[in-house]
């Protein structure tokens, strides 16, 4: 399992505003389409990918991340991308967690991708310590997308589901 997330450069720009805010989707989501055209989904097929923070903005840009393929075949000739018979279902075999992504504005189009059985419950803790300091549920808006036997499936069936180990020392 391979957990794709976006870490600051070194050098990288002071663009005013800090790199959560949007930087980082767009990261993962140029790190995840990469690795569609670069054909690593099909060359690793026993590799389970996770895109933090709902994929960044893959959820929303799978159709048009899938046009490349399916309607420019001019240009994807040029870029000698070679044949795939279908983008979405690769999508579809990624794993996508909530952390910063819980409301329905990223949650609904990352279920409508990925279906309810391909998210899990993320946090990223200790870096959202200072946004979401009070106690309680960490994600309240989790319910404005799942019902109460999803939410389980996503805060912890899911994640147990894929590593086995971690579940049987957990029961043990």
């Amino acid at each position: 399992m391979v957990f794709v997330h976006p870490a600051t450069p070194q050098h990288a720009p002071d663009l005013g505003l800090p790199a959560f805010l949007y930087k980082f989707t767009f990261d993962t989501t140029r790190a995840l389409v990469n690795m569609l055209y670069k054909k690593t989904y099909v060359r690793y097929p026993r590799i389970r990918w996770i895109g933090a923070h709902a994929g960044g903005t893959l959820p929303f840009l799978s159709y048009r991340t899938s046009l490349l393929y399916s309607k420019t075949v001019g240009v994807a000739q040029t870029l000698r991308l070679g044949a795939l018979d279908d983008t979405a279902p690769l999508y579809r075999k990624l794993f996508f967690d909530t952390a910063l992504s819980p409301a329905p504005q990223s949650m609904k189009s990352t279920r409508e991708l990925a279906g309810v059985g391909r998210i899990m419950f993320a946090s990223d803790w200790p870096f959202t310590a200072e946004l979401f300091p009070a106690a309680g549920d960490p994600a309240p808006q989790l319910d404005e997308t799942f019902s109460a036997a999803e939410r389980l499936r996503v805060e912890r069936s899911n994640a147990l589901a894929q590593l086995p180990r971690v579940a049987a020392r957990l029961k043990g």
